[in-house]
């Protein structure tokens, strides 16, 4: 299966951590340390707390986490990781709405927040099909 279309069905089905597992075995395998993040995640969010795992996961996010960040193209200020994933977003609306597409198409994402969007802009945000699974706003 390519990275796009695990990333896909990593969006698609945003609850499951099956195709998250299977695309963090791709990534380990390529020496991406991302790929160790998302399991680390997914372990976590079943419910290990081993102190190691919590450890390495903050070491991890601490290292890479802004380059994961910058990853998904310019308008994404910041967010939070959630099984290996950005989910909840903070965006810049002009950046966001021209890079929209590439966004939501690499992170499932159920949370976003936007910095100084201008009240006529609202309806086009809530238009875009790729926010279908939008939890918060």
């Amino acid at each position: 299966m390519t990275e796009d279309a695990l990333l896909a069905e990593i969006i698609e089905h945003s609850d499951d951590d099956g195709p998250r597992l299977v695309y963090a075995d791709k990534l380990v395998e390529a020496g991406d340390p991302r790929g160790e993040f998302i399991q680390i995640q997914c372990a976590i969010a079943a419910g290990n707390r081993d102190v190691s795992l919590l450890r390495r996961e903050q070491a991890l996010l601490a290292r890479y986490g802004a380059r994961w960040i910058k990853e998904l193209k310019p308008g994404v200020v910041s967010g939070t990781f959630c099984r290996g994933f950005l989910q909840d977003l903070h965006v810049k609306p002009r950046k966001f709405f021209r890079h929209a597409n590439s966004i939501l198409t690499r992170t499932p994402v159920t949370g976003l927040c936007v910095f100084g969007l201008a009240q006529k802009r609202v309806a086009s945000l809530v238009d875009l099909p790729q926010l279908s699974s939008l939890r918060r706003l």
